[in-house]
């Protein structure tokens, strides 16, 4: 029967037909069965066939997953005014902060991404997640801060509750509580007053904090730079404005026993007080 097909097969080229038929025996693999029947094995195109069904798939993922579209608060001025978020939630971020959020994504979740420090008023509804390099903060509705700048973290809850998690723990915040994270651990929770950030009208309390934070705060207000020595080590509970340079330098360094000089290029030197030696 096959023999008559290839008679009658009309052969393209100059090629004869038996030339033909040997090519196309050449590329197909043929097994024999205990009974002498002739198997025609497709495996091989059965595994392209695979191939080519996942590359066709992963390239409908490709094609049809949404992209990240970002819409970003960058704060420039010294006295923040609020970021609105689609669903009415406002942030405030502080000097030298920013945050974003994926307006794709919103609607699946609210989630904003923050680095440096930010208050938030949010909206009741779902869940609100903040995203930081250092943990998440979680709530429903209700107005926070977080700071995260370098290695520090810091959470603190005014209204509502909210939850904050790292790693390896999950605390939940009352209003009035505040928590800091040293390193990679969530330290104790602390009892705070206010009802919002002192920042947010330019003034500035401190509670036996460190004097590195506290300077790090004031570079950040009055775009100075200043260098203290690395061995110190000491805390202050102090509060100032950002309206004077020199007076909130005065102020820290007073409570601390430090000296400070400060050039017209805004380059501070702290050091120990010499009355203090």
């Amino acid at each position: 029967m096959t023999k008559e097909l290839l008679e009658n097969w009309q052969v393209p080229g100059r090629k004869s037909k038996d030339e033909v038929w040997n090519s196309i025996q050449s590329r197909i693999a043929v097994e024999e069965t205990a009974s002498g029947t002739r198997v025609v094995s497709i495996r091989r195109k059965a595994v392209w066939a695979s191939v080519a069904a996942v590359a066709v798939i992963a390239l409908g993922v490709a094609i049809f997953m949404p992209r990240v579209e970002k819409v970003e608060f960058v704060q420039l001025s010294l006295q923040p005014d609020p970021f609105v978020l689609p669903d009415g939630s406002k942030i405030w971020l502080h000097a030298q902060s920013k945050a974003w959020y994926d307006q794709n994504a919103w609607e699946d979740g609210r989630a904003v991404h923050l680095s440096g420090e930010g208050y938030f008023e949010v909206t009741k509804g779902s869940r609100f997640e903040v995203h930081t390099d250092k943990g998440v903060v979680s709530v429903l509705g209700t107005s926070f801060d977080v700071y995260q700048r370098n290695n520090g973290f810091d959470v603190v809850c005014y209204t509502g509750k909210v939850g904050v998690d790292d790693e390896d723990e999950s605390v939940v915040l009352s209003p009035g509580e505040r928590i800091h994270a040293s390193g990679s651990a969530l330290g104790d929770v602390l009892s705070i007053e206010g009802t919002e950030p002192d920042w947010k009208s330019g003034y500035y309390e401190f509670h036996n904090e460190d004097a590195a934070r506290i300077f790090e705060e004031i570079e950040l207000q009055f775009g100075c730079n200043i260098e203290w020595p690395t061995t110190l080590d000491k805390r202050s509970t102090c509060e100032f404005s950002n309206e004077n340079l020199q007076e909130a330098l005065m102020i820290v360094c007073v409570s601390m026993g430090l000296e400070f000089e400060i050039d017209k290029q805004l380059n501070v030197t702290i050091s120990e007080s010499k009355q203090a030696s």
